[in-house]
């Protein structure tokens, strides 16, 4: 069951304290942790909370694994890679898989950017903006420039259209 509201815990998931179940968990194999660990884990995910969803990520130099399980009600099922060989959370929209080495997800088939890739596109953005901002002061700039051009040209049309009329000239 998925919820509407944010889920308010840190450190942990107190279940009591919570207003639904966890309905997804990564799990990252650690390799310096013998798998048994993650044996007990799975059952414990299985049997006790019934997660939705588990997915298990083993880093192994030779062979990464990355396997998506689904709980069928009594038990996890491994879930078929669809037709692009990602692991599919269709309730989120959501599909995973392996590539260049690390997990990465798509979301509605749209591959979602590594947390490098995201700080990249904010420091350009960012540049951009700064760029921007100098064109908008160098604009204001010029533009009070023309503004005190056109007074200064204004008040000295002024003076000579009044010396003209103190010599009787009146102009049209």
């Amino acid at each position: 069951m998925l919820h509407a509201e944010p889920i308010r815990a840190s450190g942990s998931y107190d279940l009591p304290l919570q207003p639904v179940r966890p309905f997804w968990v990564l799990e990252y194999v650690s390799k310096h942790n013998e798998r048994k660990d993650y044996d007990d884990s799975f059952q414990k995910y299985e049997r006790a909370l019934k997660v939705p969803y588990y997915l298990l990520f083993y880093p192994d130099e030779d062979e990464q694994e990355l396997t998506l399980f689904k709980h069928t009600g009594r038990r996890y099922r491994s879930v078929t890679p669809n037709e692009a060989g990602r692991l599919a959370l269709p309730e989120l929209d959501l599909a995973m898989a392996l590539l260049d080495g690390w997990v990465r997800f798509w979301y509605r088939g749209e591959l979602l950017p590594l947390p490098a890739d995201l700080l990249r596109d904010l420091e350009e953005t960012r540049r951009q903006l700064r760029q921007a901002q100098q064109q908008v002061r160098q604009a204001q700039e010029q533009a009070r420039q023309a503004q005190e051009q056109a007074e200064d040209e204004r008040r000295q049309k002024e003076r000579l259209l009044a010396q003209l009329r103190e010599l009787g000239i009146e102009p049209r």
